[in-house]
Order: structure tokens, then sequence, then C-alpha cells
């Protein structure tokens, strides 16, 4: 570089205007040095920086590909690969110390990082504390080019390992979505958190200790008049004369299933136990459904707001069971944990998913009657599995209840103001 005029030199242009003042290729030339006879060390570093694709290939390269690159010989490549391992390293130093990952950018950054260069599908998982700081980046599970095989019970089990109380999948992370919200925002999605995911599962789990599951699942449906009606008192939404004259025609059904459990004297007490449990367990959930449809009408996206609120909730059912004086043992059975990710992810997150996003369509009280199905299925269990054997009064009750979801369902639009 002699022949350069001294101003135009790599290295002495980064030490008077800086680094963002060199060229890909003299910022490269640096660390080379020299070239080869022919070859100046400036074009030779353009030559590497072509043959890895620009920086993001020479950072993520393997010493194989290194030594395609005509002019690197063992030294360079060694100082090239150094190089890029302290970057790796100050980058991952820096991201563990704080709670950068409070945004899609600094998840899609680290990621870019570490992965930019892998020649195969590989699934990984960050796990990260409460505060969103890296606890671990792994990779759990590797592919062929174009796909590979995920077990969902290997990520659970690292993620308690680990003790992380939140586990961002990297094969979701580049959705774009705001990860950080106001204190006042919090305090709604610990709402929504608290009252749809939380202690509404406490009471319903509650009231099935007392009364048959199917019973419980069809006092179910009348939780679209109740949160039909509260929309109306809250929100100012317009409830239809046919949709109250549905609601009370499933709550007839209702009584008219219950009203056999309640005529039996022997287990009266418990009957009228599981019967509150269940009307809890609706108005909770109705509360609950009421606060996520002002959430997203306040903006929160629908995901995070999800995240956040199923985090609260199981904050809540975790104190909850403490202050019961429950044990936090983890069973090894197979079947436990397959029911476990089978209720976390099929029966939680993509149904609330699946019902927050059609209550964005219909409104709160409308979204309720998705259960109109739900009571005879649940009878249906309930007869093969728990020994529930439906009488007169059942069926009856069992007809009212769907024929009254389905007036509230009928010529159902976008919820109204008034």
């Amino acid at each position: 570089m002699k022949h350069l005029p001294a101003d135009q030199r790599p290295r002495e242009k980064l030490l008077a205007r800086g680094a963002a003042a060199l060229a890909d290729g003299e910022l490269l030339a640096l660390l080379l040095r020299t070239g080869y006879k022919g070859r100046g060390v400036v074009a030779m570093a353009d030559d590497v920086l072509a043959h890895c694709k620009g920086y993001a290939g020479l950072l993520n390269a393997t010493p194989d590909a290194l030594k395609g690159a005509k002019g690197l010989g063992p030294a360079k490549c060694a100082e090239l690969l150094a190089v890029m391992e302290m970057a790796r390293r100050a980058l991952a130093q820096q991201l563990s110390a704080a709670p950068v990952f409070d945004s899609p950018g600094s998840v899609k950054d680290y990621l870019a990082l570490n992965l930019g260069g892998r020649a195969q599908e590989v699934f990984c998982v960050l796990f990260l504390d409460t505060q969103h700081r890296l606890l671990r980046l792994e990779d759990l599970f590797f592919g062929t080019l174009s796909q590979t095989s995920v077990y969902p019970r290997e990520v659970v089990k690292r993620a308690l390992q680990l003790n992380a109380g939140a586990v961002v999948l990297a094969a979701c992370a580049l959705r774009g979505q705001p990860l950080r919200f106001s204190l006042r925002a919090h305090a709604l999605l610990a709402l929504q958190g608290c009252f749809l995911y939380g202690v509404s599962y406490i009471t319903v789990y509650h009231a099935e200790q007392h009364v048959a599951s199917g019973l419980v699942a069809v006092g179910y449906s009348a939780s679209p008049l109740v949160a039909g009606l509260g929309a109306r008192l809250l929100f100012g939404v317009r409830v239809t004369r046919r949709f109250v004259f549905g609601g009370v025609l499933g709550l007839c059904g209702v009584a008219l299933i219950f009203w056999p459990e309640f005529g039996r004297a022997a287990d009266a007490a418990g009957t009228t136990l599981g019967a509150l449990f269940t009307l809890a367990s609706v108005l909770l959930s109705s509360v609950g459904s009421l606060t996520a449809s002002r959430n997203r009408d306040n903006g929160l996206p629908l995901w995070p707001a999800l995240g956040f609120g199923m985090l609260y909730g199981a904050a809540v059912a975790a104190l909850f069971a403490l202050l019961q004086g429950h044990s936090f043992a983890l069973p090894t059975a197979a079947s436990w944990w397959i029911s476990l990710f089978y209720l976390a992810l099929a029966g939680s997150v993509l149904t609330f998913a699946c019902f927050l996003t059609l209550q964005d369509r219909l409104g709160p009280g409308p979204t309720g009657s998705v259960g109109v199905m739900t009571p005879l299925l649940a009878l249906l269990v309930s007869v093969g599995l728990e020994g529930f054997r439906p009488d007169v009064l059942t069926f009856m009750g069992a007809a009212l209840a769907v024929l009254g979801n389905v007036l509230m369902l009928r010529g159902t639009g976008a919820p109204a103001r008034a």
C-alpha cells in the first residue's frame, strides 16, 4: 500500500477519520496486513469478502471455508477466526449482563450473529430469566438443509432445568412484535391473566371435584350472557333482545341439567359447592375476557398480551398452590409430560389465541357461545369416562342450552358500540 497517498492508506484513514470511513475491504485489509504476489492486500480483502459473501458470512465461516480463499494461510485464518470469536463473545457477554431482550430487534441481532452461517436447519432456544436476560442459548435439534424434527418435551425439560421465567423460541422470534409495555399496560395484562388464565381455572378444577366435568362445561353456556351484559355495562356494546333471550334459554338449560343433582340429598352439599365454584369460574373468566377485549381496544398486540397474561396467570396459580402447602415435585412419567405439553400448547396457547382473535371480530358476548358444542361433547366424555348417566331433564337442558347459544350467534357481526 506504499503506492497510495498517506491519507488514503487504511491505517492512516482509520486513525484520522474513524473506522466508519473505511470501506469493507479496507477494514479487513488492516487485519490481513499483506497480500500475495500480484494482488495487493485491499484487493485480496475484497476477494475474501466476496468468497464469504460479506461480513455476515465471514463472521460464521468455518476454518475449511476460509482456507478456500486464495491468499489465506494458516496464520491469517487463525487470526480471522480469533477476531470473529472475540466479537461473538463480546456481544454474548453484553447481552447476558443486561436485560436487552426486550424487543424483537435485539433477538434478531443476536440470532443473526450466532446462527447466520449455519449450513443446516437447527432448532435453538433462548432461555431467559424473568427480566428477559439471557440464561443460555442452546441448539436442541439438528436437521437437514431444509427441515428439522422437534421434540417439545426436551424444550420444556431444559426450560425447567434452567428455571427460565420466559422461553423465546428462535423459530418465532422474528415476528416483529413489541415486548416492552408501560406499568399501566402490565397492570391490565396482569388483570387479564389473573382472571382469564388463573383463578378461573382454579375454581373450575375445584368445581370438578364435586360435580361431573360435563355439568361444569354445560354451566359455561351461561358465560355468553354474562360477558354480553358485562360488555353492555362497561363498554356500551349493544345487546339485542334475541341475544338476551338466547342467554336466558341457556341458563334454563343449565338449571334443568343441574336439577337432578340438587335433588340428591346425600350429595346436596357437594353439588351446591360444585355449582357455586362453576358460577364463580364463569364470572371470573368473563371478567378476564372483558379485560382482554379492552386491552385489544387499547392497542395491546395479541401474542405479547397472551404471553404476559399467561405468565401472570401461572404466577397466581403458583402462589395459590404455595399458600395451600402444595409441593412442586415434578413427575417423571412420560404420560404426565405429554399431558402437560398438550394442555399448555393446544389447550391453552392455541385455544386462547383463537378465542381472543374471534373476540376481536365478534365481541365478548357472542364469542362466549363458541362453546355451543362443548356441553354435548363434555357430557359424552362424562358418560364414557366418569360414569355419568343422563336422564330426560339432562337432554332437555342440553337442548335448551344449545338453542340459546344458536340464537345468540345468529346475525352476529362486528361488535357495535352504543
